[in-house]
């Protein structure tokens, strides 16, 4: 049904979980009802289907949820939209907020023990221990995330017309969101690949494929394109 959903996952049991982002939760796939509520923001009072924080991602471990990202703390119908661009946070496994002031963040994942996420809305690659660490400004609309072979791939997006006010602050801080793109990053030095995409507006999710053919893919929505970039 019509649950926008956003990160996928899969946790125990072969458990197909996603973020259920108009119900405000994490849900399991569950034939013949759709989904099923697994997790729920504390400050979520009520489920309905009206996306209430815009909840975006979930990061996994060993089956079970342990940091999520959401672009608000909001408890009503769409509040998220007024709530303007900074006021995304990071919630832990308990529906605590850990960090928030964060811009639209999105594409949480667990490597080696330490958190790694991107703010859309500054462009930036991050980290959290405990306390958030810039690892890499990239000025773009950020969101996808994927590491292997000693780099950081993330997806770059087009600033989104119909965002409104929000296009308009990510157009003064943004100056490279005219072209999609995957980027690239090697650790630890940081430096850059842009892997261009043509007739593209939108990189959703940036997924890490193992042997034997693919190693990875960003996958676009709305235009049903796929990248794929082979790692020799």
């Amino acid at each position: 049904g019509a649950v926008s959903v956003h990160d996928v996952a899969w946790g125990f049991r072969d458990e197909l979980w996603f973020v259920n982002t108009r119900f405000s939760c994490l849900a399991t796939v569950e034939n013949g009802v759709g989904f099923r509520v697994k997790w729920v923001p504390k400050f979520i009072d009520w489920l309905e289907p009206t996306d209430r924080c815009h909840l975006n991602g979930a990061a996994f471990q060993n089956g079970a949820p342990v940091y999520m990202t959401a672009l608000s703390r909001t408890n009503t119908a769409e509040g998220w939209r007024e709530s303007g661009t900074d006021n995304g946070i990071l919630l832990d496994e308990k529906g605590d907020v850990l960090v928030d002031g964060l811009s639209l963040p999105h594409s949480p994942v667990l490597a080696n023990g330490e958190l790694y996420l991107v703010e859309a809305g500054r462009g930036r690659l991050l980290s959290f221990d405990g306390s958030v660490r810039v690892i890499a400004e990239l000025n773009t609309v950020a969101r996808g995330l994927s590491m292997s072979a000693g780099y950081y791939f993330v997806g770059g997006s087009r600033i989104r017309a119909s965002s409104g006010d929000a296009a308009l602050i990510l157009t003064k801080r943004l100056t490279d969101a005219s072209d999609s793109h995957v980027i690239a990053i090697s650790r630890p030095a940081c430096k850059f690949v842009y892997f261009k995409m043509k007739h593209v507006t939108e990189v959703s999710s940036v997924t890490f494929i193992p042997k034997p053919t693919v190693k990875f893919i960003a996958l676009t929505p709305q235009q049903r394109a796929q990248l794929f970039i082979y790692i020799k």
